[in-house]
């Protein structure tokens, strides 16, 4: 089975767990077009309506996990590894901010990508892998978006309106395994391991350190 490349420890005592998803990163240029994005919004919005996330922690969420024994996160590392490796590295572009899943029932400001079907194949391509190393099946279907900001209220007109984003585009290269831990001042994500596309990618080189930051409340 082709291995996996741990960057942090994922074990502990037994019996431990962790809060887990599988994701892709987003390139420097995409990561600055979303923050000043998400600032503009954040002049708009009135109150405290949206909790926005770091830019550091910008990601897409191929596969959300939630709680899993510590253990088993190489195994799953190592199953997820051998099945993106039959994967191409492929381009992708920002597109517009929406509101996810819904305008009328917003739970998060969210970014869209383009163009969506490698990335849907790759979604499909982890989701079998996980369900191989006997995880249950993700009943809801796969919506390729990169969340801004969580909604707490009613969300000001101007961010439904947000429109189109600098397409930035970015290129995927690997499948990252983060470890997600829920703080007083927000969520914390740190990347397991890094599983990469195709026959033989190196591995890039973080902007902003192994341990993303925490979403921070808006100004």
């Amino acid at each position: 089975m082709r291995e996996a490349r741990a960057v942090a420890r994922s074990e502990g005592p037994p019996g431990a767990a962790l809060r887990a998803f599988l994701a892709v990163d987003v390139g420097d240029a995409a990561r600055r077009a979303l923050g000043a994005a998400a600032q503009r919004l954040a002049r708009e919005v009135r109150g405290r309506e949206v909790r926005w996330a770091g830019a550091e922690t910008y990601h897409v969420t191929l596969r959300f996990l939630g709680e899993i024994e510590a253990e088993r996160a190489a195994p799953l590392a190592r199953r997820v590894a051998e099945a993106v490796a039959q994967v191409g590295p492929f381009e992708l572009r920002l597109r517009e901010v929406v509101l996810f899943p819904s305008s009328r029932r917003p739970q998060v400001v969210a970014a869209t990508l383009e163009p969506e079907p490698p990335l849907v194949e790759l979604a499909k391509c982890v989701e079998a892998a996980t369900v191989r190393e006997g995880f249950p099946a993700e009943a809801r279907a796969f919506r390729p978006h990169l969340t801004l900001g969580r909604v707490r209220d009613r969300v000001h007109p101007d961010v439904a309106a947000a429109g189109p984003l600098a397409p930035s585009p970015f290129r995927v290269a690997e499948v990252v395994l983060y470890r997600s831990d829920l703080l007083p001042e927000g969520a914390r994500h740190t990347p397991v391991e890094r599983m990469a596309l195709g026959a033989t990618i190196p591995r890039s080189q973080p902007s902003e350190g192994e341990i993303h930051g925490q979403e921070r409340p808006a100004p």
